[in-house]
């Protein structure tokens, strides 16, 4: 007896036709991605456009230089004993005679404020005794302590500067330290606003440059950054002692240098 089964309905070359929900829905997710892509792109390419710099760019630079007419010196005292006390008790007696020596060369206490205060352990190799009790065996041991205390001493007088240091290296004897000395100029403020203005004209005739060899007009400021250095010394030539054995000081000039960074609008666009 001869058995027949019957074939679904579709069945044969064209079942392939037919997608599972599965890889339909796989290739629905697959466009909207490849759409999102196209969107998100178009979206950069024209926030990239909207934000690039229109107009002429230009950079210009200015200098000037002052005579400096006043001078910052850190200088102080240190003391190191076998205890805290001792060496603090002997930092403060020697500050407080340069601090004395300064007050007499005109100073006042305005001109003297503190500018380092630290008190640090020293320390040696460890004791051929033995170890201290309560220690590591073999770690280093406190042999004692040094105090360092120091002011910046404002002066004004710039041709004294090495005189007025020379008082307090005498007040102060073997415990004194003078560890920095900077120079500044009263009138600081007015030499930046002269560089800067130098700067300003500088890139004014860079960019009216620009735009005459690109055949463009020159429109209106539309951006502008400012950096400067100022206060940077250049020692002065001639004499470079002073007299009597006064420690030779030389404050120099300062150097003020401003640059700009100016973006003007081409006229007409």
């Amino acid at each position: 007896m001869n058995h027949h089964r019957s074939s679904p309905v579709g069945a044969g070359k064209n079942s392939h036709a037919l997608l599972r929900p599965g890889a339909l829905l796989g290739i629905l997710a697959a466009v909207a991605f490849a759409f999102l892509g196209v969107v998100m792109s178009t979206q950069t390419a024209s926030a990239q456009t909207a934000d690039a710099p229109s107009g002429i760019q230009v950079t210009g630079t200015g200098t000037t230089t002052l005579e400096a007419d006043r001078a910052f010196v850190t200088l102080g005292v240190e003391a190191t004993a076998d205890t805290v006390e001792a060496a603090r008790s002997q930092a403060a007696d020697a500050l407080d005679q340069v601090i004395s020596a300064l007050l007499a060369e005109g100073l006042t206490r305005d001109d003297i404020p503190t500018a380092d205060f630290r008190i640090q352990p020293q320390y040696g190799d460890p004791s051929p005794q033995g170890p201290v009790p309560g220690s590591s065996n073999g770690s280093p041991q406190i042999t004692g302590f040094t105090v360092t205390n120091l002011v910046e001493a404002q002066i004004d007088d710039i041709d004294r500067v090495g005189e007025i240091i020379d008082a307090a290296v005498a007040a102060g004897g073997d415990l004194i330290r003078v560890q920095n000395i900077r120079f500044a100029a009263s009138q600081q403020e007015a030499a930046f606003d002269q560089a800067l203005q130098s700067a300003i004209n500088d890139a004014r005739l860079t960019a009216e440059r620009v735009a005459e060899l690109t055949g463009v007009d020159l429109g209106a400021v539309q951006y502008v950054s400012v950096s400067g250095s100022g206060g940077t010394p250049r020692p002065l030539a001639g004499e470079a002692g002073g007299v009597g054995g006064e420690t030779p000081i030389q404050p120099g000039q300062l150097t003020v240098s401003v640059s700009v960074t100016i973006t003007y609008a081409i006229s007409g666009q």
